[in-house]
Parts: C-alpha cells; sequence; structure tokens
C-alpha cells in the first residue's frame, strides 16, 4: 500500500511493516510545484496550493501522528538518486 497520512490511529493497526519516505518540505515543495504548474494553472498557483493545502495537512499530520517515530524503516529522500537509510527496525518491539 502506498500513500500519505496511512499511520493514522484509526488505520495504523492494518500495517505490519511501515516504511516512511523523509523529504524535507523545500524539496518536496520544489518538486511538486514544479510537477502540477501546468495543472494547476501556473507556478504561483501551485505554490498557493502546496503551502496552503498539501503542505498544512502534512504538517499538521507529521504533528499528530509523527509517522517517522512509528515506522519500521525510515528512508531520506530528498536527493532520488542518493536515498538515506535513516533507520530500520520498528524501536518500539524487540528484534
Amino acid at each position: 500500500m502506498d500513500g500519505s497520512f496511512l499511520q493514522r490511529s484509526e488505520l495504523a493497526h492494518l500495517w505490519d511493516e511501515v516504511v516512511f519516505t523523509d523529504t524535507s518540505f523545500p524539496v518536496a515543495r520544489r518538486r511538486g510545484t514544479t510537477r502540477d504548474a501546468a495543472l494547476f494553472g501556473g507556478l504561483e498557483h501551485a505554490e498557493n496550493a502546496f503551502d496552503n493545502r498539501y503542505h498544512a495537512a502534512c504538517r499538521r499530520y507529521l504533528a499528530e501522528t509523527d509517522p517517522a517515530a512509528r515506522a519500521t524503516v525510515v528512508v531520506g529522500n530528498d536527493d532520488v538518486d542518493h536515498p538515506v537509510l535513516h533507520r530500520i527496525g520498528d524501536l518500539r518491539r524487540p528484534q
């Protein structure tokens, strides 16, 4: 299963393993606005959507859920050509 916001409390019990792909907000904004500019009718509209909708929702999710702490694997994805393994293993369960 792949998607955003999948570690919400009502869904978290469904997953045996969780990989959290961590991308900083500036990098995600740059990638997303570049990708979606035409869809939103221009770069400025895409930036507005990311700032006020997508990233606002993501900041709330991160604050309420702390998905990186709950994931069994955490991968840094700021550089897609060189991902960084931050953690493997669930800190909540003994190995």
